[in-house]
């Protein structure tokens, strides 16, 4: 690539914080647009330009920076306005809410009333003295049918085992004082 000749560019754009372009003025060439920081003129920028034009990217920066905390308060404020507004709106949902809550837990309670009433239970309280409440007792019950299982058992198979008629004749007699109490 060969370098246009200074008479082919013309400088557009100059203008204080802008980026100055250079289009191609050659007749034969179509216009195109560069960057003035083209490293080959890298030499026009002096030290106050760069510098000034830091001072105004700081400024903007700092408009920019005040803008957004401008903003920022503004938006807290219409937040908490928001939240004002809506607080004191939903407070009465709030306590019909647990008042429905509270209703709920009083028919869950009346619901259980009635159907217990509904499915009695099966069998009614056993009358006589509470201290024997244990008798219609689960163990009671077991230890009933072993009594009666053992019983059977010695009168099936005591025949069969003549060597044991004493051990048979005092198993017959605790089975018969189960029987009677």
């Amino acid at each position: 690539l060969k370098p246009l000749p200074p008479s082919a560019v013309s400088w557009v754009g100059a203008q204080p914080g802008c980026c100055a372009m250079r289009r191609i003025t050659n007749a034969s060439a179509k216009y195109a647009l560069v960057p003035q920081s083209d490293p080959a003129m890298s030499g026009n920028n002096s030290d106050d330009d760069m510098r000034i034009k830091a001072e105004a990217v700081v400024q903007r920066i700092q408009e920019d920076n005040a803008r957004l905390i401008t903003r920022e308060s503004e938006l807290q404020q219409e937040i908490q306005s928001f939240n004002e507004l809506w607080q004191s709106r939903r407070q009465p949902l709030d306590e019909e809410l647990e008042a429905v809550r509270k209703r709920m837990e009083e028919l869950a309670a009346q619901m259980s009333r009635a159907r217990e009433m509904l499915n009695p239970p099966e069998m009614p309280e056993a009358p006589g003295p509470k201290f024997l409440e244990w008798v219609d007792g689960m163990v009671f019950h077991v230890v009933c049918n072993l009594i009666v299982a053992l019983n059977l058992a010695a009168m099936i198979f005591g025949p069969n085992f003549p060597g044991y008629v004493k051990t048979l004749k005092v198993c017959d007699n605790i089975f018969l004082v189960w029987y009677i109490f």
